[in-house]
């Protein structure tokens, strides 16, 4: 069985729309990435998204989008990754985010000025590269 993950990239809709990095804690690596994690068992994969934004990032509000794209690939513990990239759409960047202690930083960055550098994995470009383009094509 493949262990299963999600993938949130956050943005906000209202000019200048902007995208939510967050930072790692020095023991997972200190890189930038958007909202990941585990799928629990009965969970679905929007149902993960909203779990891991109410943990990652103490939210509740806004639209989750599930893309439809999946990411397959091998982990560091040797297991099958699916990974499926969702989106939280926000009106705006919420005045602050409680962060959990799996990140020590944040930054809204306008998507315009995004580059595949900002991110240490090619996947979570690959996503937000999906996720403004669905944006785009919805706004």
């Amino acid at each position: 069985m493949n262990h299963k993950k999600v993938q949130v990239i956050v943005l906000t809709t209202t000019k200048p729309e902007k995208v939510l990095l967050l930072k790692t804690n020095k023991k997972r690596g200190g890189f930038w990435q958007n909202i990941t994690g585990s799928v629990e068992r009965e969970e679905s994969f929007i149902e993960a998204a909203e779990r891991e934004i109410a943990e990652e990032i103490n939210l509740t509000e806004g639209e989750i989008v599930e893309l439809d794209h999946s990411f397959i690939f091998t982990d560091r513990y040797q297991r099958e990754v699916i990974e499926r990239p969702l989106i939280l759409l926000l009106e705006e960047v919420p005045a602050s985010l409680e962060l959990s202690e799996e990140h020590d930083d944040y930054r809204w960055i306008p998507i315009d000025d995004v580059q595949e550098s900002h991110f240490e994995y090619e996947s979570n470009y690959d996503a937000y590269v999906m996720a403004v383009k669905y944006w785009r094509e919805r706004s």
